[in-house]
């Protein structure tokens, strides 16, 4: 009995000095994860710069291991997205595992979190899912549906007669837009907008306070979000600069600059500027003559007038302004809409393309995927109600002349190309009218006195515009059928060899004169617009 007691104290004492885990097979906390539980739920950081999506993910409660930290390099969590219901392949987005704190079998939820930067559509919709892909690559989460939208920059304005010398009202409103949440009936999301508030006439001058305006209503993709902002608590005879923001987008939607009056209630000068252009729409300013002024505006205007394909709606685009100032290109012009059908869209949402006399050189908004808003989007205009804008861009003044294209994106119109040549001699023209008109009014009628005006269109009043005209519209559509002619032609003769050195070699031989020819077609357009180019500066 002594003998079997000393045995097992012996092996006690070894089994304390030398401890085996018996349970370490059993416990081995460095395998992959399992029973992943991920949720249904998603958020969705919107701003442009900083985009994310996010949700979570529990592991199953058990006892193995309960508690202990997964290794880095025992877990792998991804997110892959892609357009709804597409078949393109899923982009990939790597979720860094020290971001990712996860324990075993603790039943508690995990946080995941995608950065999704980068260029996104917001016109689309898009799917995606978590994953996590250590040594279980079927482990994924469910299907979440998301998007992101824009925000249509808008004018704000000074309600009438609520400026006084310590305060004033302010209204507008803007358009959240995306066209695929739009046709699926998709409500804005989540949206925190504010006003924020400056004494002096820009951002950079002193902060006075930050406005929440309303947020709980629900509005759809396409609908107005109206602003109506009661400001108190102002200074007399004082600029105020009040920004329009989305902070949850991270996002300006507008600005505006007033003055409060000096005590008495009459109207000052107010201006409206946009966050997509470097200038805004210009007020009415000073005691020129309105009526007057639209009549010569309206004389001067080069007009372009199209039809929508998917509307029949008619589109009038006019040019008043491309002019240079310095560094600055000002261009000023107006659109107009005639045949409504029964059910009229939404309409006025723009966009401007600007040429040198070489390529284009950039759009108004610079922004890709923004478009300017007329303030009367989605009022009831009248037919032929023109529709002013006035905008401005930095540019290089010896890349002149320049010329500006103007897009109406609700309708996918298109104005032609208004270059500053024909609009100076269009204006030329208008005042020398303008001058015969004065002098046959103060002769009392006597002699005849007129203009001959010339009868061709503008792009055939110059020796450029004549040059372009010939390769655009004659050259090119002739020699595109030709050479298709011709290659089919060269492959006739290739077939017609058989084998025959001599004739494979004229084979070649026209092989290569064709695409010779073929190469200085295509390349008409830019030796026009070199030649184009060439000519004007000898004519200047």
């Amino acid at each position: 009995m002594k003998r079997f007691l000393s045995t097992i104290i012996i092996f006690g004492i070894f089994f304390l000095s030398n401890p085996i885990n018996i349970f370490a097979q059993e416990k081995d906390c460095t395998g992959s994860l399992s029973g992943l539980t991920f949720s249904s739920e998603h958020s969705l950081v919107r701003d442009k710069d900083n985009r994310s999506i996010s949700s979570s993910v529990t592991t199953q409660k058990a006892n193995l291991c309960q508690g202990q930290t997964v290794p880095d390099a025992n877990k792998d969590f991804t997110f892959e997205f892609r357009p709804k219901g597409s078949n393109i392949n899923w982009v990939e987005v790597k979720i860094p595992d020290s971001s990712v704190p996860i324990k075993y079998n603790d039943g508690k939820t995990t946080k995941l979190t995608a950065g999704l930067k980068g260029d996104r559509r917001t016109d689309i919709i898009y799917e995606g899912r978590f994953k996590e892909e250590s040594k279980t690559p079927d482990s994924s989460g469910p299907l979440l549906e998301f998007w992101f939208d824009e925000i249509a920059p808008t004018l704000l304005s000074v309600v009438e007669g609520s400026l006084t010398n310590n305060s004033v009202t302010i209204t507008g409103s803007t358009i959240f837009t995306n066209d695929a949440a739009q046709k699926a009936g998709k409500e804005v999301p989540g949206r925190q907008i504010v006003g924020i508030l400056h004494e002096g006439n820009s951002e950079k001058n002193t902060y006075i306070k930050e406005i929440s305006l309303t947020n709980s209503a629900k509005i759809k993709y396409g609908q107005n979000l109206k602003f109506n902002i009661p400001i108190s608590g102002l200074k007399s005879n004082t600029f105020y600069y009040l920004v329009v923001k989305d902070k949850m987008r991270n996002q300006e939607i507008t600005s505006h600059t007033f003055k409060t009056t000096n005590g008495n209630t009459t109207s000052t000068n107010v201006q409206n500027t946009s966050s997509s252009s470097n200038s805004g729409n210009s007020s009415n300013q000073g005691n020129t003559d309105s009526s007057n002024q639209s009549s010569n505006n309206q004389s001067k205007d080069l007009l372009n007038e199209t039809v929508s394909s998917a509307q029949g709606i008619k589109v009038l685009y006019g040019i008043s302004k491309i002019e240079v100032d310095g560094t600055k290109l000002l261009i000023n012009g107006s659109i107009a809409y005639d045949d409504f059908p029964d059910n009229r869209p939404n309409l006025g949402r723009i966009s401007l393309d600007v040429y040198d006399k070489h390529i284009r050189i950039g759009s108004i908004p610079s922004v890709a995927g923004e478009d300017l808003v007329l303030d009367s989007r989605n009022e009831e205009l009248k037919a032929r109600e023109k529709i002013g804008f006035a905008y401005s861009m930095t540019v290089d003044p010896d890349d002149a002349p320049f010329s500006v294209r103007i897009n109406e994106k609700d309708l996918r119109s298109s104005s032609r190309k208004f270059t500053q040549q024909e609009l100076l001699e269009a204006q030329g023209n208008a005042q020398n009218s303008n001058k015969n008109e004065t002098e046959d009014n103060s002769s009392g009628g006597s002699g005849v006195r007129g203009t001959f005006r010339n009868p061709l269109p503008p792009e055939l009043q110059t020796i450029p515009g004549i040059v372009n005209v010939l390769v655009k519209n004659i050259v090119i559509p002739i020699a595109i059928p030709l050479l298709g002619m011709a290659i089919m032609y060269t492959g006739f003769l290739f077939v017609r060899a058989r084998g025959n050195p001599e004739k494979i070699k004229e084979a070649k031989e026209a092989l290569k004169y064709t695409l010779i020819g073929g190469a200085i077609i295509l390349g008409a357009y830019v030796i026009a617009e070199a030649l184009q180019a060439t000519i004007q500066d000898i004519v200047r």
